[in-house]
């Protein structure tokens, strides 16, 4: 390199040539020679001087384009410092920055002599090299994960010297280094990450450095670092989150307590007056190497294992390129920081202010629905730790909060889902308990976003949440109750019976309000309307959950006034007959029978009335009412009142049934009655009612044998006089009750009738489509149709088929003057009409001359 004026009047030319050339040797004498300069200079307190040979270093050398002059640049800078000693601290504005910045330069023998000559001039300065503190430890994160081996260690022997300065007790400007700690929180490079673990581990641990309060601003990073692919990298980041969550557990009982906590022993947590301070031995980092006094003592560090060697253009072996980029310290080991002791500082509660775990709570929601385990129950736990330290602080979060938790109670991991419950608990007595208003509008969001949750558990736990909330404002939740009742009640629908259990007693709870109590009888009857499964497979289950939270006179008061108007026949007998054996056999309805067998009070007859207009609807239904309410004489005229109408399958299903619940303990009473014929003959007469009604079948032989086993045969010759009966029917209008009756069961049969005519004519439509369009025949098959008596009637007069017919006869008689139907038949009739398939024959067309279809068809 050419000397410029400058340079040559302050640096003698050899020293210069020395300074640039290529071998190491070389640029060493040249800087033993700047520091034999700058000693004498500081000797004679030429301070210009010395300013004037530092700034011409750094522009003539550290700050060329030569690769060569940098290295001997750095070299001189650092044995400028070793020359001042402690007066370097005057100087090192222009001594610092030239050399960090050579931590970027893209020859990786720069970037060692860089760390070499830093380590060195750090070493002199002590902890005023820390006011370069940011840009020094941006470059340390850089080369933390530098390609050349000889840079790492260099950077990593710089990296233990600061944290010893740090351990020291040196001043650190932590509001200044936080920014930049932010920035790369976020690396994901294995080797950065390991190097910043390391310095926040070191700096929460330094008495004098308040890290744990601008943890928001980096927690982030922390957590993010929980899933890294290297288990030392988790076990690491593991333990410091450990450890500054014990801190902030110190730290807020301490502000809660108002004094000083007491943790360890004195000694531990103080230093005596005048003892220096000293690096904390618990980190590992182990002792620093001597400072070296002059340039000869700087390189002697490297010199002390490896070989001294020569450059020159022609020597590139590996010897002496490890020897050009080799530190060596003595033997200098970092310990694992799994055995690092946490030791908690000593905090004064009455200056501390509260830490903002609001904040920090903000960041680990997120977190929370990672796909790391180990990550999601460190989230939980520290919120559930924060539920408990600061409940206020975490209050308006508690939507936010609620959503991870019904997220994550449903995990397949075992350990997530117990975290969630035990922070859900937490959550909830945290609701439960809080004084100030509660903003129930963004928790029913998210409650209710989760009723459509694949998972059972997160649905069981959204509606458990339903009954917190409405436990704690109930006046506040009127106003959402529109909007809840609909899902709700579409949940009646879910394949779980233990979320339909639990749905039931939140519409229970929601119902307590009588607006909505008979919006919720409304909207059943019309849910099991729409869904006939649900009245088919859960209508038993949904009553009888309904009675345990609500009285059970008041549901089936108020379905019955819902059903009694029902204008769907069939539903309404379907729904009644439901709500009937619910009655005879549920235990939660064991008082509303006891009511109904006590009709002299006004208040059963009342209700008695009540279900009867409804229970109409079924036949068997209001008999078995009669039965159960020891109306005996009116359930005797029942039974002449059935048969008047036509006897279905179903009805006779229904009082199969019926016998053999007279057979079971919930009609004990009745059978005793029957050893009081006197008293009681209208039991014995609608008993035998109902058995003349019964097929010859297992029904009726059970029946008769009840009634043989009391000997009835005369009990109708004996009627007793009126004074021998109890007088029930004086507080019952029960003609008008029979003729109630009568026009119930007529509307149902009309509507049964009109239901076979509306089948009869879809039928004929599906007929007449078909012989517009009849399918190909083959020539060889013979001509088989399958005749009904719709279809003979609508064919008329016409030419009967010579070939063989198959008549099924469906229930309908063949009418018109011209019918040939079989005795047999004829019998069956009563019995198709009923939907029983009856006798199938073979017969002719001819055999039906001029059938006409049924009159009404």
């Amino acid at each position: 390199m050419a000397n410029t004026p400058q340079t040559g009047d302050l640096i003698p030319p050899s020293v210069v040539r020395s300074l640039t050339d290529k071998l190491y040797e070389r640029r060493k004498l040249g800087a033993l020679e700047i520091e034999q300069m700058v000693k004498t200079y500081k000797a004679n307190d030429e301070d210009a001087m010395i300013r004037k040979v530092v700034r011409a270093l750094r522009t003539e050398f550290v700050e060329s384009t030569s690769g060569n002059s940098r290295k001997g640049g750095l070299i001189a800078m650092a044995a400028t410092a070793l020359g001042l000693g402690v007066a370097v601290n005057a100087y090192l504005d222009d001594v610092v920055p030239p050399v960090v910045a050579c931590f970027d330069d893209p020859d990786h023998k720069v970037r060692y002599y860089a760390c070499e000559s830093l380590y060195n001039i750090s070493k002199v300065s002590r902890g005023h090299v820390l006011k370069y503190f940011n840009p020094i430890f941006d470059g340390l994160c850089k080369m933390a994960a530098d390609p050349d081996k000889s840079v790492k260690d260099a950077a990593d022997l710089l990296d233990r010297l600061l944290k010893d300065i740090i351990g020291e007790g040196s001043r650190f400007n932590l509001p200044k280094f936080i920014p930049l700690l932010s920035a790369r929180i976020h690396i994901t490079i294995p080797e950065v990450r390991r190097f910043l673990v390391s310095w926040i581990r070191l700096l929460a641990q330094t008495p004098d450095v308040e890290l744990i309060r601008t943890l928001p601003s980096f927690l982030d990073g922390l957590f993010k670092m929980l899933s890294d692919r290297f288990d030392d990298i988790r076990q690491s980041v593991d333990l410091t989150i450990t450890e500054f969550l014990m801190e902030i557990k110190e730290i807020q009982r301490a502000i809660a307590l108002r004094s000083p906590p007491l943790s360890g022993t004195e000694s531990e947590l103080s230093v005596s007056p005048g003892t220096p301070p000293s690096p904390i031995p618990a980190l590992g980092f182990g002792t620093p190497p001597p400072m070296a006094s002059t340039v000869a003592d700087a390189v002697d560090l490297r010199e002390s294992t490896a070989q001294q060697v020569t450059e020159g253009p022609s020597a590139g072996t590996a010897t002496a390129a490890a020897a050009e980029a080799t530190i060596v310290h003595d033997a200098v080991e970092i310990a694992p920081l799994s055995t690092s002791v946490w030791r908690p500082r000593r905090t004064s509660g009455v200056d501390l202010p509260p830490l903002r775990l609001g904040a920090m709570t903000k960041i680990l929601i997120p977190y929370c629905r990672s796909k790391d385990e180990f990550t999601v129950i460190t989230c939980l736990k520290w919120i559930y730790e924060f539920l408990t330290l600061a409940p206020s602080q975490l209050f308006p979060l508690t939507a936010r909060i609620l959503n991870v938790i019904l997220i994550q109670v449903s995990s397949k991991s075992q350990a997530i889902e117990t975290a969630s419950r035990k922070t859900n608990r937490s959550l909830q007595s945290l609701v439960a308990n809080i004084s100030r208003p509660i903003n129930l509008a963004p928790l029913l969001e998210v409650v209710s976003s989760h009723f459509r949750n694949e998972l059972v558990t997160s649905r069981l736990y959204a509606l458990k949440w339903i009954l917190v909330l409405h436990a704690k404002s109930p006046e506040a939740f009127l106003k959402f109750l529109e909007i809840l009742f609909p899902p709700l009640l579409k949940m009646l629908s879910d394949p779980a019976e233990e979320v339909v259990r639990l749905d039931l007693e939140v519409l229970a709870k929601l119902s307590a309000n009588e607006a909505y109590f008979g919006k919720l009888m409304v909207s059943l009857v019309t849910l099991f309307r729409t869904k006939k499964h649900l009245l088919e497979g859960r209508a038993t289950l949904i009553v009888r959950q309904l009675c345990l939270y609500i009285r059970p006179e008041e549901i089936y008061c108020s379905l019955a006034k819902i059903v009694e108007v029902e204008t769907g026949p069939v539903f309404a007998s379907q729904l009644v007959q439901t709500l009937n054996l619910v009655l005879l056999t549920a235990p939660e309805l064991v008082e509303v029978k006891n009511r109904l067998r006590a009709l002299a009070e006004p208040e059963n007859r009342e209700l008695f009335q009540q279900l009867y207009s409804c229970w109409c609807h079924n036949e068997t239904a209001v008999f078995s009412l009669c039965l159960l309410s020891q109306v005996y004489q009116h359930a005797s005229n029942l039974v002449l009142l059935i048969a008047e109408f036509e006897m279905t399958v179903n009805v006779l299903m229904e009082l199969d049934k019926l016998v053999q619940l007279l057979e079971s303990p919930i009609f004990m009473v009745l059978r005793l009655h029957l050893l009081e014929p006197k008293k009681y003959p209208y039991l014995f007469k609608a008993l035998f009612g109902i058995l003349m009604l019964l097929p010859q079948s297992s029904a009726f032989t059970t029946l008769r044998t009840r009634l043989d086993a009391v000997s009835s045969t005369h009990v109708l010759q004996n009627i007793p006089s009126a004074s021998e009966v109890p007088n029930i029917g004086q507080h019952f209008d029960f003609e008008e009750m029979l003729e109630e009756f009568r026009s119930v069961r007529t509307l149902h049969s009309d509507f049964s009738v009109q239901q076979r005519l509306e089948a009869e004519r879809s039928k004929l439509a599906q007929m007449t489509s078909a012989a517009e369009h009849p399918p190909p025949v083959s020539a060889t098959s013979g001509n088989i149709s399958l005749l009904t008596p719709t279809t003979l009637s609508a064919s008329g007069s016409g030419t009967a088929s010579t070939d063989t017919t198959t008549e099924i006869r469906t229930g309908e008689g063949l009418s018109g003057s011209g019918s040939t139907a079989s005795p047999r038949a004829e019998r069956n009739r009563s019995v198709a009409d009923e939907g029983v398939v009856g006798d199938v024959a073979p017969v002719s067309a001819s055999s039906v001359p001029g059938a006409t279809q049924p009159s009404g068809v």
